[in-house]
């Protein structure tokens, strides 16, 4: 902890002595609670008996000596773009307009796992990984994930284009299709809607379509047509468009019992757990750029604890509940595993 005091309180000098106490109590506070969760998670992975879900999405980073799972929505992003701009090259490589994406990280992954790893505690071992290395990921509230996500959408048009396939046009039509209409008026609100979101990347003026074309209003996935959406492709049997990173569960996804991450952080609990991590990453360095990205990413919901559960709260209320129990088996591992409380049912 002396380590994470230094380093965080060597920008602190115009703090009065009661504020810089109230730092370093609040870092103390953070590691105590980052090592009962991780301590939670190994007795907790032995005793429910965790299957092993054979996902191996680590990217390991010899120079840091780091390996990082991303949760997605839960500054996936952020930590995504530092490692690109570190190890591949970032803006001057990329200047050219790609966006940046995982993909680019993809000579970093880390392949399948050999069980039986001498000299480790770890469950797997990974070709090119050395054994001291840190394995870790940032994780948030289930719900808070699927708002994010959504919000995305919503917020920024051309998302509903660019997962147009992945969600967002199945979980329009999905949920606003009227078994009454006939086939011409079935096909001319699909064609209008296919029209739409062709045009949303770049922007231009929509061609005009029908005022009462429901899959138009809103032209976005609202919350309940996204949960029915999950729903629909989890049960009875998760296919390829369930198990989609963005709201799978963090230790499905992270496979965290079999991977035996060294530190998991909760997005809600930063700045302070945000800099004991990268104390234990020894990136302590860089805490002015990814504290700062780091918050941004908690602003499509909320930097406050408090509203943050408030905004939750607000989009609890919108479903059924059947939809929530539907998500509080879904992420009951996450709950039980990673420290977060199930959606209270109405």
């Amino acid at each position: 902890s002396s380590g994470i005091n230094a380093e965080y309180g060597s920008q602190q000098d115009n703090l009065q002595s009661g504020q810089a106490a109230n730092v370093s109590s609040e870092l103390l506070e953070a590691e105590r609670r980052i090592e009962q969760r991780m301590k939670h998670l190994r007795e907790q992975c032995e005793e429910l008996r965790v299957p092993h879900y054979k996902l191996y999405n680590l990217y390991y980073f010899d120079r840091f000596n780091v390996a990082w799972c991303p949760t997605f929505k839960a500054s996936s992003s952020t930590w995504r773009d530092f490692f690109i701009d570190e190890m591949v090259g970032g803006y001057a490589k990329h200047r050219s307009g790609q966006k940046y994406h995982l993909g680019m990280l993809e000579e970093f992954a880390l392949g399948h796992g050999k069980r039986d790893w001498s000299n480790s505690p770890r469950k797997l071992k990974f070709s090119g990984e050395r054994a001291d290395s840190t394995r870790f990921t940032v994780v948030r509230h289930p719900l808070s994930r699927l708002i994010s996500h959504l919000l995305k959408a919503q917020n920024l048009p051309y998302e509903v284009k660019r997962q147009k396939d992945v969600w967002t046009r199945e979980a329009i039509m999905n949920g606003r299709e009227n078994r009454d209409w006939d086939d011409l008026t079935r096909l001319k609100y699909e064609q209008e809607l296919n029209t739409y979101i062709s045009e949303l990347e770049p922007a231009v003026d929509h061609t005009p379509y029908s005022p009462d074309n429901p899959y138009l209003h809103p032209p976005y996935p609202t919350f309940v047509e996204m949960v029915n959406f999950i729903m629909k492709h989890r049960t009875p049997r998760v296919d390829q468009k369930g198990a989609n990173g963005h709201w799978r569960p963090a230790v499905e996804f992270c496979d965290v019992c079999m991977n035996t991450l060294d530190i998991i952080i909760h997005l809600e609990e930063e700045p302070a757990e945000l800099m004991v991590l990268l104390n234990k990453l020894g990136l302590m360095r860089f805490k002015d750029r990814l504290s700062q990205k780091h918050n941004a990413s908690k602003q499509d919901v909320d930097n406050s604890k408090s509203k943050s559960k408030d905004l939750m709260k607000q989009y609890a209320d919108m479903l059924n509940n059947n939809q929530i129990r539907f998500l509080n088996k879904m992420y009951a591992k996450d709950y039980m595993l990673l420290g977060y409380e199930p959606i209270p049912e109405r």
